[in-house]
């Protein structure tokens, strides 16, 4: 298949994706199911119009040495990537409220990695500045992966048990997969070039189906099933049913630091 085939592809499996997962989480049943469906849900959507864009000869720039930089996956990379560690927050969470400080400062340690990522692909090829950068966005990508596997998944732990299981498996399913994109550009035609440019647009564009599509499915299933235990047990306020019964206004009990949420 050629690189255009398998943009082609990457636009269809998006599309096919985004109408599955819109059908996947139709009946939410309780906030946090809402919150994740509609996080998935854009994260897809974002990634159908990126690969769009590139199938149909878009969102690409042509560089001075003749390189091709394409634009689009980093644009996508910037608004979904940041999304998916909302979702994996919220998971730990519950609510972003929390630890507001570390939530925001995973999404901007994200983007960037990604803007750096960019200045990696855009620098000469072989050169002294594109490992400069290639090294600057790594450093990034380690950071994140310590707040998550250290302080998320220490908050996760205290959000209980139902809560710490179904982060630790998307976190593991969600860290496997992002692990690849280093590697991929590390062996690409950016890189070492051990890879052809088809090949490269093939493993890209398998991971984002994977890291988006498939992740988004494997996540809302895992939260499908949290919610229903905890429905069963009796432990979601009333306020977090879809549809609400009663409006919820989130208040502070002075000099705890804590929601009456958190204190429930």
């Amino acid at each position: 298949m050629s690189e255009q085939d398998w943009l082609w592809l990457g636009t269809a499996g998006f599309g096919l994706g985004f109408l599955v997962l819109l059908a996947f989480g139709w009946n939410r049943r309780t906030r946090d199911e809402e919150s994740h469906w509609l996080i998935h849900l854009f994260v897809v959507l974002t990634a159908f119009t990126s690969y769009l864009v590139m199938a149909s000869g878009g969102g690409r720039l042509l560089l001075a040495d003749g390189r091709v930089l394409f634009v689009a996956r980093y644009i996508d990379w910037s608004i979904t990537t940041p999304l998916l560690l909302l979702g994996l927050s919220l998971t730990a969470l519950h609510t972003p409220f929390r630890r507001w400080a570390l939530v925001l400062g995973l999404m901007a340690t994200d983007a960037y990695m990604i803007v750096t990522g960019l200045f990696a692909d855009a620098a000469p090829a072989g050169s002294a500045l594109k490992w400069t950068w290639y090294l600057v966005s790594s450093g990034a990508f380690v950071f994140i992966y310590l707040c998550l596997w250290g302080a998320m998944r220490r908050e996760a732990e205290t959000s209980g048990k139902l809560a710490a299981a179904v982060y630790r498996r998307n976190l593991t399913f969600l860290s496997l997969v992002w692990l690849a994109y280093p590697l991929v550009f590390l062996f690409g035609t950016e890189g070492l070039r051990s890879l052809g440019e088809g090949t490269e647009t093939a493993l890209y564009t398998l991971l984002d189906l994977t890291a988006k599509v498939a992740f988004g499915l494997f996540s809302l299933a895992n939260t499908r099933r949290r919610v229903s235990e905890e429905l069963r047990a009796g432990l979601v306020p009333e306020h977090d049913l879809r549809p609400s019964r009663q409006a919820f206004h989130e208040q502070w009990a002075p000099g705890t630091g804590r929601s009456d949420e958190d204190r429930r």
